[in-house]
């Protein structure tokens, strides 16, 4: 077979030039002594840069650079040595970052040098670009991780969108957290920047909005006519919504938690760098979401019975102080505790099991939850007692009521698997009087009346061990 010639690739010296004229940056070509031998059409349409004035073909740029005065000398000077370090040593290339006030405008530029060799000549290609948009966004993502490195919990949240609107230049920016981790439907705001304030955090559907193509896993945007292509979803009328970006925020499991949504009322510039951007905050928000649920969590674990998720003895404490400081401010706002135990609780154990012990509990305790109002709490303050606070009672008998509903509802046999158990209840009541010095107190004066077979009611200034009554079954 015949070889195959080598095709080569000969650039158009045409298209070279056009190419460079093409470019943003300001760029010039020196000669070995440093004459501008050449510049595009950035550099002839304005000042190259504000060091040298009228630097055009036949300038000696180097003997311009270094005829500088005043307070940028310095900078001049060192931009000549490396172009003449450049045009020196083919392998070395200079580049310098320099900060400036031109209409009294801040301007940042890197200017940059580097050495060409053809086969007649040696130069030196000399740019200079303006980075003044690039450090602004880098200032502001500095103020984004200062502004939110020092907080954690519900002040990191509303840091974060404060700073992305600053940063983004954007109207609107929220972040969510799933109400259904297994299956997002529903999301709740942790926080919302609206308009230059904080706005009211709430629950929306992610059907028809384009949040919902975020909770299939990957960021999205919609430049512009954001309303037009989501018509059913009225919250973006209300926030005059024109553009969209959206980004999952994933916890240590790869679990979608939540998103981070930026909403404008103008269409996006640089979609691609508003993304980029919240991309590097969700993954720290959904770290401190997932911190903030871990503690939740163990203050939930350090406060509820983990068999029944009842409140603990330690939260039905906690719950009496409020109420004991209530009635001592306003002796009408009376209240009454009553302390319930499950006799023979010991022989039910031995005789069925732990198993089985397990689910009387639980079961007793959602017949009695069945006979009290949502403002009431239930806790399991010990294995085989239960303690009740009612709020917000006028007399002994509307704790006797109570007490009487929970006696005849747990009379009832309880059927667990093919075992039939029958139960009884010991209930000791406390009416809230003056003279108590702590919840603990309470506590201890319904166990005691459990042992009572009188039922009393004494005037506010009777001694408080004495102020009482008791139903045993």
């Amino acid at each position: 077979m015949p070889e195959e010639k080598q095709l080569q690739f000969r650039p158009n010296l045409n298209l070279v030039r056009a190419t460079i004229d093409a470019i943003p940056a300001q760029i010039a070509i020196l000669d070995r002594v440093g004459k501008i031998i050449w510049v595009n059409s950035a550099w002839q349409n304005a000042t190259a840069n504000f060091l040298v004035e009228n630097a055009n073909i036949d300038t000696n740029y180097l003997d311009a650079c270094e005829s500088v005065e005043g307070i940028y000398k310095d900078t001049a000077i060192a931009i000549a040595t490396g172009i003449r370090e450049a045009i020196a040593d083919r392998g070395r290339e200079f580049s310098l970052e320099y900060f400036s006030k031109q209409d009294r405008k801040p301007n940042w530029f890197v200017a940059r040098a580097k050495q060409f060799q053809d086969s007649n000549s040696v130069g030196v290609i000399i740019s200079y670009e303006n980075i003044t948009d690039y450090k602004q966004k880098e200032m502001a993502l500095s103020s984004v991780v200062e502004g939110t490195g020092a907080v954690t919990g519900q002040e990191f949240f509303r840091s974060l969108v404060y700073h992305l609107a600053n940063v983004l230049q954007i109207k609107h920016v929220f972040v969510t957290e799933c109400l259904n981790e297994l299956k997002p439907s529903t999301v709740r705001m942790i926080a919302f920047w609206c308009k230059n304030e904080y706005g009211e955090n709430f629950e929306y559907s992610l059907a028809d909005t384009p949040c919902e193509e975020v909770f299939g896993g990957k960021a999205c945007y919609y430049s512009r006519n954001l309303q037009i292509l989501f018509p059913k979803d009225r919250d973006l009328v209300l926030l005059e919504a024109e553009s969209y970006i959206g980004v999952p925020m994933f916890d240590s499991f790869g679990k979608i938690v939540g998103h981070i949504v930026a909403i404008d009322s103008e269409p996006l510039k640089n979609p691609s760098f508003g993304i980029s951007i919240i991309k590097l905050f969700a993954g720290r928000a959904a770290i401190e979401l997932e911190r903030q649920k871990m503690q939740e969590q163990l203050v939930d674990d350090a406060l509820h019975d983990a068999l029944t998720n009842l409140p603990n003895c330690n939260l039905f404490i906690d719950r009496l102080s409020v109420a004991l400081k209530r009635f001592e401010r306003h002796h009408e706002d009376r209240f009454a505790v009553l302390v319930l135990h499950l006799e023979g609780f010991e022989l039910i154990q031995d005789r069925f099991g732990s198993r089985i012990g397990d689910g009387v509990i639980v079961a007793i305790g959602d017949r009695i939850q069945s006979c009290l109002r949502t403002s009431d709490t239930l806790a399991r303050i010990k294995v085989d007692e239960f303690a009740i606070l009612l709020e917000e009672i006028k007399s002994i008998e509307d704790a006797h009521h109570v007490a009487d509903r929970i006696q005849r509802i747990t009379e009832s046999p309880f059927h667990l698997g093919r075992h039939e158990i029958q139960t009884s209840l010991s209930i000791g009541i406390f009416l809230s009087t003056t003279g108590i010095e702590s919840p603990e107190a309470i506590l201890e004066s319904a166990k005691m009346t459990i042992y009572s077979s009188e039922t009393l009611e004494l005037e506010e200034n009777d001694s408080p061990l004495e102020s009482f009554s008791s139903l045993k079954n």
